[in-house]
């Protein structure tokens, strides 16, 4: 068992191309025991596109807004997230982030499909 308070979660600045104003903490890796499941923390400051439309291959992922607000695009709509939302995304479901009017935190977790 881990547990561990998302607040308690060292970011890190994600420095490579196309993600600007960004910060990833990692409570769980899929170089961990089991290998089939990560959990991060990610903080997207005001004004960022952190990553472009993307899709996950192989993986299910689940994410949480716990604080803040931002906008969700998939390849059909968009919609306002704000704290408290939870999301899934099914192995090849497009989706994009931005927070253009304030900065927002999530708990993000990929699910290998297996």
């Amino acid at each position: 068992m881990k547990k561990a308070h998302f607040q308690d979660i060292k970011l890190d600045p994600l420095v490579a191309e196309g993600f600007v104003n960004f910060a990833i903490g990692s409570f769980t890796h899929f170089m961990d025991d089991p290998l089939n499941c990560s959990v991060s923390i990610i903080k997207l400051e005001k004004g960022s596109t952190p990553y472009h439309n993307h899709e996950h291959a192989n993986q299910h992922e689940v994410i949480f807004a716990l604080s803040g607000r931002c906008i969700l695009k998939t390849d059909d709509k968009e919609e306002e997230v704000r704290e408290g939302d939870i999301m899934y995304f099914a192995p090849k479901d497009s989706h994009q982030i931005e927070c253009p009017d304030s900065t927002a935190v999530f708990a993000s977790v990929h699910i290998n499909a297996i």
